[in-house]
């Protein structure tokens, strides 16, 4: 009764004289930050779902990038500019790549595009991307963290909405 219980982490050492030698530390505050971590990356995996948005994060020096809404699984990939360049639709290559270069030799922080991208399916999607710049300290792109919104269903819909009206306007036009 009265007993209170604190997680705890030890460590010790024998000393040569045979003696141990140890520490014992209070771990109760990292382990509530822990938690409370766990909880945080609960809710944003939640968001994602909720948004059909998906992040991604391109490490400039290596690429290493996920994208869940275009099916390729974490590490199925090796991801580098090269990969990534071969992703994007052919008739949206170059806009897109010199965006990409243009937005890195500005001085502002953000890049953002509606593009195709093949899926790992085989098919391609249409995504709008947004994207932050991590800068060095010598003002060079390091990284880019954003992320991306399946648009695909959108532009079906405003295509299927676009055949419809020019159907009627055919229709409307030849009647007499």
């Amino acid at each position: 009764k009265g007993d209170i219980q604190i997680p705890v982490e030890m460590s010790g050492t024998q000393l040569p004289d045979g003696r141990i030698l140890g520490t014992v530390r209070d771990i109760s505050e990292r382990l509530r930050n822990e938690a409370e971590i766990r909880k945080t990356n609960e809710r944003f995996q939640y968001a994602l779902m909720a948004t059909n948005d998906g992040v991604w994060e391109g490490d400039l020096e290596e690429w290493k990038t996920w994208w869940r809404l275009l099916k390729y699984e974490p590490g199925s990939i090796e991801m580098n500019i090269n990969f990534f360049q071969s992703l994007i639709h052919p008739d949206d290559t170059i806009r897109v790549m010199s965006g990409v270069v243009k937005a890195f030799e500005s001085e502002s922080p953000y890049w953002s595009d509606e593009f195709r991208i093949l899926r790992s399916d085989g098919t391609y999607g249409v995504y709008y991307i947004r994207g932050f710049i991590l800068r060095n300290e010598l003002g060079l792109p390091v990284k880019l963290i954003g992320t991306l919104f399946d648009l695909t269903s959108i532009k079906k819909y405003q295509e299927d909405l676009a055949e419809s009206e020019n159907r009627l306007r055919t229709i409307v036009q030849t009647e007499p």
